[in-house]
């Protein structure tokens, strides 16, 4: 019944408007919590504590964002079917706008 995300970062204007931000967060979910933001694959659902940390490059003339993300959640009761969980995510994203 109980859940915290905290999360801190800063972002920092580059030139050439590319904008690069880090992020670091801590977590806290136990397995009978059930809001849909903490029921999430990356952070391993319910029964879970850990922390998070990413790094994004946002390219404002260009319209794209390339990032990483680093997730660590260990499981808070011990249990046959869950077990300490890691990921690691690179991603690309386009924006369009609609004119």
């Amino acid at each position: 019944r109980n859940a915290q995300f905290i999360q801190t970062g800063a972002r920092i204007g580059l030139p050439n408007e590319v904008d690069v931000e880090a992020r670091v967060a801590s977590f806290f979910i136990e397995d009978d919590v059930s809001p849909g933001f903490y029921n999430s694959s990356h952070l391993g659902h319910g029964n879970r504590q850990g922390i998070a940390g990413g790094l994004e490059a946002f390219f404002n003339k260009q319209r794209f964002k390339v990032y990483a993300n680093f997730v660590d959640a260990d499981v808070i009761n011990r249990k046959l079917n869950q077990s300490r969980q890691q990921t690691f995510t690179i991603g690309f994203e386009t924006f369009y706008e609609m004119l």
